[in-house]
């Protein structure tokens, strides 16, 4: 017979094996959606790389994956972003476009669907093909083992448009609705350019809508909550950038950068606002740590 001392040591061994294995299971990550508005449109006179390196570099958090919206020079913004990183877009319809990019860190590597071939949910681009197509990718980890899948969106703007944002969101609840038999858990974070009632012609919300459209094809998602503006400029204020995800993802607060929602506008730097959308944008990034 085992002593008694004994069997508690291995007891409590064994134990302490499976908490760290079940710790070290767990996926923990960053996603950060950062709107930077008409970036490299007229390239010669875009002035804000040095700018905007700066700030990606210190006032971002540390994120695995950034999702950038208004990209007019795809090949620019990967000029100011760390050489590891590595970037996926769509081919320029026309000129000025404002392209959706999806990058990550070389923590993780972006799979395409084996259905697909372009990356690109093309139907969410509009029938003349006029407005942004979402991004779609599985994102494994180095091996190649796949962890979730994300979407980027970047959807129709302006308050009377909100049929044409839940259309495109109903596009991309099909389009993952064919591929749930993989059972990977879903990110969609982007622009989705949000109005509320009765502002966008309608009796609900815009967030309320496309959560309710993506949920129309069973996706069990949720709306990661925020009261926090993400867009101004001495014009005013919104809440356009956000995340839908899937309910098996926990997400802490989101990070704001504060001069969206900061009463100070006339310090020195990022914080005067005046200074911030000359040399930034006119949204803030947005950070969610997820955990699985």
């Amino acid at each position: 017979m085992m002593p008694v001392k004994i069997s508690f040591i291995l007891i409590f061994i064994l134990s302490f094996t499976c908490l760290k294995a079940s710790e070290s299971a767990q996926l923990n990550f960053t996603i950060t959606t950062f709107n930077i508005k008409f970036y490299g449109y007229h390239s010669e006179q875009e002035k804000r790389d040095p700018f905007l390196q700066t700030f990606l570099k210190d006032s971002v958090p540390a994120s695995d994956i950034i999702v950038f919206e208004e990209i007019v020079d795809v090949p620019r913004l990967k000029n100011i972003l760390p050489s590891q990183w590595s970037c996926l877009s769509y081919p320029t319809p026309y000129e000025g476009h404002q392209h959706v990019v999806l990058c990550h860190s070389p923590r993780f590597k972006f799979m395409r669907e084996p259905s697909d071939n372009n990356d690109v949910i093309d139907e969410v681009a509009g029938e003349r093909g006029t407005w942004r197509p979402a991004l779609t990718t599985i994102v494994t980890d180095t091996s190649g083992k796949k962890l979730f899948r994300i979407v980027a969106v970047h959807l129709k703007a302006l308050p009377e448009y909100s049929k044409a944002r839940v259309a495109q969101a109903e596009i991309i609840a099909g389009y993952l609705e064919k591929l749930k038999s993989s059972k990977l858990p879903v990110v969609v974070a982007g622009d989705f350019n949000t109005f509320k009632a009765p502002e966008n012609n309608e009796t609900v919300n815009d967030k309320e809508l496309i959560l309710n459209s993506l949920n129309s094809a069973h996706l069990d998602m949720h709306l990661v909550p925020n009261d926090l503006f993400t867009f101004r400029t001495s014009y005013g204020q919104a809440q356009f950038d956000h995340f839908f995800v899937s309910d098996a993802f926990k997400v802490n607060p989101l990070k704001i950068f504060e001069i969206c929602n900061s009463a100070i506008t006339n310090d020195a730097g990022n914080l005067d606002l005046a200074l911030y959308n000359k040399n930034i944008s006119d949204h803030c990034p947005v950070s969610a740590e997820i955990s699985l």
